[in-house]
């Protein structure tokens, strides 16, 4: 899963004419694990919104396997924590 989404990120361009194009962020959320007080833990923001590609790829080829379940709700919650960050900077 590393290696081709890795490979996905190499078929982004982050310019067009030469203007910032996208971002994109890495949310590791196979950590899925049910805390003492009954809650899941959180998902991991593994490297911000960037258009840095390079600094993206490095990132997802240092993650590991977290041997937990798939909690997308908290993958889905920090994705949105993300892009809301990213809105509020640009203001």
């Amino acid at each position: 899963m590393r290696s081709f989404a890795g490979n996905l990120t190499k078929k982004y361009q982050s310019q067009h004419l030469g203007s910032s194009a996208m971002r994109v962020g890495v949310i590791l959320f196979g950590n899925g694990r049910l805390l003492p007080d009954g809650s899941t833990q959180a998902a991991t923001n593994v490297i911000g919104l960037t258009s840095d590609m390079d600094a993206v790829r490095a990132a997802i080829a240092g993650t590991q396997w977290q041997r937990g379940f798939t909690n997308m709700a908290q993958a889905f919650a920090l994705a949105d924590t993300m892009r809301s960050e990213e809105h509020t900077s640009e203001l």
